[in-house]
């Protein structure tokens, strides 16, 4: 018994829905390709470091990496996150874990307001205000490495949340 065959308007619907999917499809890859990309951070700047370096997968509404602002300073990571809107600033410094620090004297004599976040993120996570300028200060430590980032921008507790769930291993 012979298949019935598809009439032309058929075929032709059929051609259209495959190339529409496929299309689809990459334009989904490139994407996702773009979005992880454009959080990285350069290889000709991870290769210096010698600790693990982290890149932060979430960042504010309307903040963007700074893709100009890495640098190296004694094997210290520092770049930005840029809002174009408010002029705002996410100052961010990576690091090996320093040997001789004492987290929660440090955090005593340099943060007001201090909040673990233990148990709601992936790695132990506290955040404050800076004592000096009352800036939102995030304090993330993953094996081997310390994150520090400050902000002048007004961040909630579900914002800094997000952030330190999206710091991943590069």
């Amino acid at each position: 018994m012979a298949l019935p065959t598809l009439r032309q308007p058929q075929k032709w619907i059929i051609i259209t829905g495959a190339i529409l999917l496929t299309a689809l499809l990459s334009l989904s890859g490139i994407l996702v390709w773009r979005h992880t990309h454009s959080r990285s951070i350069p290889k000709s700047i991870t290769q210096q470091l010698l600790f693990p370096v982290y890149r932060i997968n979430y960042l504010p509404p309307g903040f963007t990496l700074d893709r100009s602002s890495f640098q190296i300073k004694d094997n210290v990571l520092i770049f930005q996150a840029i809002n174009a809107k408010t002029g705002q600033n996410i100052a961010i410094t990576e690091s090996a874990t320093p040997q001789k620090i004492d987290f929660p004297s440090f955090y005593q004599k340099s943060l007001s307001n201090v909040k673990n976040l233990q148990g709601q993120v992936p790695y132990p996570t506290v955040t404050g205000k800076l004592n000096t300028n009352q800036r939102t200060t995030i304090s993330i430590t993953p094996p081997s490495a310390w994150i520090l980032m400050t902000t002048e921008a007004n961040l909630d507790q579900a914002e800094i949340i997000r952030i330190a769930k999206g710091v991943h291993l590069q």
